[in-house]
């Protein structure tokens, strides 16, 4: 990860950016594309993507109330029907996994770092 947004820091600053944008924009690159990249992988199953969101969400009513009451917005998306509901959810819930096991690594190196330093 830190030499992909090293490059795409590089990017950014070529083009004129500030440091916060820069920033932003390489983490934000890093997580798109970590979770097309487990998206597109040629072992993902319908059944992997179920298991993903029903772990994470529960219960089946649930996504159907979420999908009757926001039709409007996900039909934006082309979003009419469960499967494809669980698809866009399963986007969110690796991205959410990425940045959590992102954090976790940022938290432990600068524990390791402190407990370095003593």
């Amino acid at each position: 990860m830190a030499f992909s947004s090293i490059t795409n820091l590089s990017k950014a600053f070529h083009e004129g950016d500030d440091l916060d944008t820069a920033v932003n924009r390489a983490l934000y690159y890093e997580l798109v594309n970590h979770t097309f990249r487990k998206y597109s992988s040629f072992s993902l199953t319908e059944e992997d993507i179920a298991r993903t969101v029903e772990k994470a969400s529960g219960d089946g009513e649930y996504l159907t109330n979420l999908l009757m009451e926001h039709h409007e917005a996900l039909s934006t998306f082309s979003i009419g029907d469960i499967q494809s509901l669980y698809h866009l959810l399963f986007l969110f819930y690796e991205s959410f996994d990425f940045i959590q096991a992102s954090v976790s690594k940022g938290w432990k190196a600068l524990a390791k770092s402190l407990c370095n330093n003593r």
